[in-house]
């Protein structure tokens, strides 16, 4: 599992990466270290996250925008955070 950072630019032209992870903790460390505010995460939604790093994650006030692409209809580890919407609402698909 591996956090990769892409220029919004990159992100609209569909241009996607992927580790394959199943683990939101490692996003989680990656938002606190750098102290993010706020930040775009695009899975699956098929992932967990710890309930150390969640409550974290509320004490820092992160914010979190979460993109479900693959099929996925929830990510209830994120959903505390901000909206989760379908990657397909924000970038046209050819």
């Amino acid at each position: 599992n591996q956090v990769v950072e892409v220029p919004f630019a990159t992100l609209c032209r569909g241009e996607l990466q992927t580790t394959h992870g199943t683990d939101f903790d490692c996003i989680a460390e990656i938002i606190l270290t750098k102290e993010y505010e706020r930040a775009v995460v695009i899975t699956d939604g098929m992932a967990s996250l710890k309930e150390e790093n969640t409550a974290r994650l509320r004490k820092a006030g992160s914010r979190i925008l979460t993109l479900l692409f693959g099929g996925g209809e929830e990510c209830e580890s994120f959903q505390p955070f901000g909206d989760i919407i379908q990657l397909t609402q924000v970038i046209d698909q050819p």
